[in-house]
């Protein structure tokens, strides 16, 4: 695993999220590494050992107060984490046991929470959190350099959510796309789970009306 692929990351090609339902964390790890790479570069070390397979590495986690730097060792990490789509290890897979260290030790620990408390442990910053579904509004955070996740609520109501859509998910927030023949404008989305064999795709284009009836909020986090 080479940490230089932070640089080229996407979250398009290059998350499979696992069994473990820490979508809140991987979607926002994932909309600051697409736009802040650096941020993540900052925070993870390599630590070569006497051999490869005694090599570590270091991450450093937001605490709310300080940078806490935590080892995560080859052997802590567990089949059904995060893997990039051919199913290797990558710097995702370290930070998501360096985040399990963080909140208390145990996958578990990282299950079901909020993607502002993600930016916060990865960024020192939980961002702000919007209602706002307006696509003209998400666009100019991102032509800003922002990071932006969208989440769905844990149960989608009546009119029911578009085609494809994982309620109580976190999606990240990859492009506003507009199309030069007159269509609607349409949102790009990253399901975290990736996976090309998953029940759900890995990528959403929704337009105005089917984003709005499928989610309720989206955070943003500026660099």
């Amino acid at each position: 695993m080479d940490l230089d692929d932070i640089e080229q990351f996407s979250a398009a090609e290059d998350l499979s999220q696992g069994r473990i339902g820490n979508c809140w964390f991987l979607a926002s790890l994932a909309a600051v590494a697409e736009q802040n790479p650096e941020v993540i570069q900052e925070h993870i070390r390599l630590v070569e050992g006497d051999t490869p397979e005694s090599d570590y590495w270091e991450v450093d986690l937001w605490d709310g107060s300080e940078w806490v730097t935590h080892e995560v060792t080859q052997d802590e990490i567990v089949r059904d984490g995060v893997r990039d789509t051919d199913g290797d290890i990558t710097w995702m897979t370290i930070y998501e046991r360096a985040a399990v260290e963080h909140m208390g030790g145990e996958y578990g620990d990282i299950e079901r929470n909020f993607a502002g408390k993600g930016f916060d442990i990865v960024a020192g910053d939980n961002g702000s959190m919007s209602l706002s579904l307006s696509l003209d509004s998400i666009e100019s955070k991102l032509d800003e350099g922002q990071s932006v996740v969208t989440s769905t609520p844990p149960a989608i109501p009546l009119i029911g959510p578009a085609d494809d859509v994982v309620p109580g998910h976190v999606y990240v927030v990859d492009e506003v796309i507009r199309p030069t023949d007159g269509s609607e404008p349409r949102i790009r989305l990253i399901n975290p789970w990736g996976d090309p064999h998953a029940s759900k795709p890995a990528v959403l284009e929704l337009t105005q009306s089917e984003y709005q009836r499928s989610f309720v909020s989206h955070n943003s986090l500026a660099h």
